[in-house]
């Protein structure tokens, strides 16, 4: 192997791509399910404060996630020879997003991005009485993540179906500590999908509508 053409073919395939993508380059969009959109069927204070105000750029407060993973099932065959494996069912792993809290518009409601996730696990869950809703109210197909170059064009993007949050983890407090306030929300969904015809896509975060979709450059 000549080390010199090896190194320059590593160039040349790099360049030809237009360089390695950056993962502090991503977009969060998030739409809210149907039962959140309906204020009639939550309390009164999780529309004050700005929180609506902050459903709509919960984007711009998430910190990190993940492109999301994918795995086949797979039984052993019992057969000569080495064991074989053999596919029945994909399983599509849960998304964690990490999300910093801010101190909210006005008093006393803070941290409302927090809230806005505890307000969506009680439409899942009722916490007053345990009963569960029905899918189609508190699941949303409107989360999407999306890695974007310098140039905030979308490199990969991503759809998550039937999405909504089964976990919200703990805000870590501290005396020692000057860290921002974040949180982790794991979400559950059937699949998710690869988006290829981004074009509809690129020209709302040229020019967003927070009525349409909600995007955020990081």
């Amino acid at each position: 192997m000549i080390i010199n053409q090896t190194l320059q073919d590593f160039r040349s395939y790099i360049n030809t791509h237009r360089g390695i993508a950056k993962s502090n380059r991503f977009v969060v969009e998030l739409l809210d399910p149907k039962i959140i959109r309906n204020a009639n069927m939550l309390d009164n204070y999780i529309y004050r404060g700005g929180v609506r105000d902050t459903k709509e750029h919960l984007e711009f407060s998430a910190r990190s996630t993940s492109l999301p993973s994918k795995t086949l099932s797979t039984n052993a065959v019992e057969a000569p020879g080495p064991e074989q494996k053999y596919p029945y069912n994909d399983v599509y792993d849960d998304l964690t997003i990490t999300f910093m809290a801010t101190q909210g518009k006005e008093h006393p409601y803070g941290i409302p991005e927090k809230r806005f996730f505890d307000t969506w696990m009680n439409t899942v869950v009722n916490s007053s009485n345990m009963l569960v809703n029905f899918s189609n109210f508190y699941a949303t197909n409107g989360l999407h993540i999306s890695m974007i170059n310098e140039k905030n064009v979308i490199l990969a993007k991503y759809r998550f179906d039937r999405a909504y949050p089964i976990g919200m983890g703990a805000i870590e407090l501290g005396h020692d500590s000057e860290d921002p306030a974040t949180f982790e929300v794991t979400f559950s969904c059937d699949r998710w999908h690869y988006i290829t015809d981004t074009k509809d896509f690129c020209l709302l975060y040229t020019s967003p509508s927070p009525r349409d979709a909600t995007l955020s450059r990081m």
